[in-house]
């Protein structure tokens, strides 16, 4: 039986903007890896709940997220997938970056 290792993750602050129906608002975002972000929120959604969200990057970067993980009044864990290859693209050299900057710290 093999154990599938979970990707690095990295220290990164940014924020995301989270759009569940018509409700749109910002979350913190404090780590990142190649396939999922971690949310501080009080009120983090159920494992399993989906939700369209926007990295607020510059240009903000587009892309829909599962929750994966709930810690109770701290935050989420989320996978994310992208509707276009170019996002995709995009947020993985983001985490490239963001690696190749805590390798030289």
């Amino acid at each position: 039986m093999s154990i599938l290792a979970r990707p690095q993750r990295f220290a990164f602050n940014s924020q995301l903007r989270i759009q569940i129906g018509s409700t749109t608002f910002d979350a913190p975002v404090t780590n990142i890896s190649a396939n999922g972000l971690y949310i501080e929120t009080q009120n983090p959604l159920l494992a399993g709940a989906t939700f369209a969200a926007s990295l607020m990057v510059d240009p903000p970067l587009q892309m829909f997220c599962t929750v994966s993980r709930v810690d109770l009044r701290r935050g989420m864990a989320v996978r994310i997938a992208f509707g276009l290859r170019e996002d995709d693209k995009r947020f993985t050299r983001l985490v490239e970056e963001v690696s190749d900057l805590l390798e030289i710290a």
